[in-house]
Parts: C-alpha cells; sequence; structure tokens
C-alpha cells in the first residue's frame, strides 16, 4: 500500500536517475578508458557526504572524511597506468554519473522506509528497463541474444551484476546511514579486482595492490563513521 506521490518518486529515482547514472558510467568509459572512468564515478561517496551536510545538517567526523579521503585515492590507484587520453568531456561525463548515483542512494535511504526494499527493487529494474528499451528503440539498437550463450551472459548481468546488488544495497539502507553504505559500495571494486585476477589471470601491481588496501581500510574507518 503506497500512495501515489511515493510512487510517482519511485519512478522517478528508479527509471531516471539510476539509468542516467548508468548510461553516463559507460558513455565515460566511451571517451576516457574504463579504469579512469571507474575512478572518477567512485567519488559518488563524496556527493553522498555532501548531500547529507546541506539537507540532513550532518557534521562529518574525522573517520568519514578520512574514509571519503581513502576511497578516491584507493580507486585511482586500483585504476593503473592507462594509455586513454583524459578529455574534459569524458571527465564531466563521469563526475556526472557519480553525481546521480549518489541521488540515487542518497533519496533511497527515504523510500526504503516507505516501500519494502524487495518491491523497490522490483521497481528500479522495471524503471531502468523502460527507460533503455525505449532508447534502444529509437535508435534501433534492439537485438535478441542469438545463442546459449549470450542469454546466459544476460542473466548474469540482470541478475548477478544488478539486481542483486540492488536489493542488497536497497536493504542495506534500513540499517545504515547513505554515507556508510556508499563507503562500503566501494568494495565492489576490491571484489572486481579479484576476480579479474582469479579468473581471468589478470595482473595486480603494487600499486593496485595498495589501492586495494587502502579501500579495504576506507570501509573498516566506516565502522566509526557518522
Amino acid at each position: 500500500k503506497v500512495s501515489r506521490s511515493v510512487l510517482l518518486q519511485t519512478i522517478v529515482v528508479a527509471g531516471v536517475v539510476y539509468s542516467l547514472a548508468s548510461a553516463l558510467y559507460f558513455l565515460a568509459m566511451t571517451y576516457i578508458g574504463t579504469g579512469l572512468a571507474t575512478a572518477i564515478f567512485f567519488s559518488f561517496p563524496v556527493f553522498v557526504a555532501l548531500f547529507s551536510c546541506i539537507f540532513n545538517r550532518t557534521e562529518l567526523n574525522q573517520y568519514t572524511i578520512l574514509a571519503l579521503v581513502c576511497i578516491c585515492l584507493g580507486v585511482a590507484l586500483v585504476k593503473g597506468h592507462q594509455t586513454s587520453s583524459v578529455g574534459m568531456n569524458g571527465t564531466l561525463i563521469a563526475i556526472a554519473g557519480a553525481f546521480f548515483y549518489a541521488i540515487y542512494i542518497y533519496r533511497s535511504r527515504h523510500i526504503s522506509t516507505l516501500i519494502d526494499p524487495h518491491f523497490l527493487t522490483l521497481l528500479v529494474c522495471s524503471g531502468t528497463m523502460i527507460v533503455f528499451f525505449f532508447y534502444a528503440y529509437a535508435n534501433n539498437q534492439l537485438a535478441m541474444p542469438k545463442n546459449s550463450t549470450d542469454w546466459f551472459c544476460v542473466a548474469a548481468i540482470g541478475i548477478l551484476a544488478t539486481a542483486l546488488p540492488i536489493q542488497f544495497l536497497l536493504e542495506s539502507l534500513k540499517y545504515i546511514t547513505p554515507i556508510k553504505v556508499s563507503i562500503l559500495a566501494s568494495l565492489r571494486v576490491v571484489v572486481t579486482m579479484l576476480i579479474g585476477w582469479a579468473v581471468l589471470n589478470e595482473q595486480i601491481s603494487m600499486l593496485q595492490f595498495f589501492g586495494v588496501a587502502t579501500i579495504l581500510f576506507a570501509t573498516l574507518m566506516a565502522q566509526k563513521v557518522n
């Protein structure tokens, strides 16, 4: 039982803000490369903290500031050395993506107190699907998977990489603040590095290893974040 105003607000946050953040993140990759786009995008905890300061009058303690600095530093180190040029357009697009993703997390905290996270996950996924369906249709980019491998990739991306992370993130917002959630969400960078090392035989440099350690230190500091 959800009021129309809450449902409309949820559709906007789910269908527009989350979709826009995702689209800008992937678009930034085409300009400045995956590593740099990821490093800039995962600065979104800084925006979440700013929103909390401005709208909730939250005073950031020293542990919060230290954790945010470590997140930005750690992700910057993890991205490694890349030959892609640092273009202003790609940088601004990545920053915009981080900004809108921070809005998604910050607003979801309030919405998650009104709507069950399971139903909220359904709204987020459905809203995102509708936005990208019409975008792909308008640009003649719709295509059906051709074989079982394609369907497996679709299911893996849709369920393991999208629906379940959304579900867990929204569920966590019932118990901890958006700032803590955003800091802990940076662990996905560490998990990505470990999967690349374990499954794809990717090499991890000492600089990247130090970046991983820095992110882990930031998540430990999250226990004392206000």
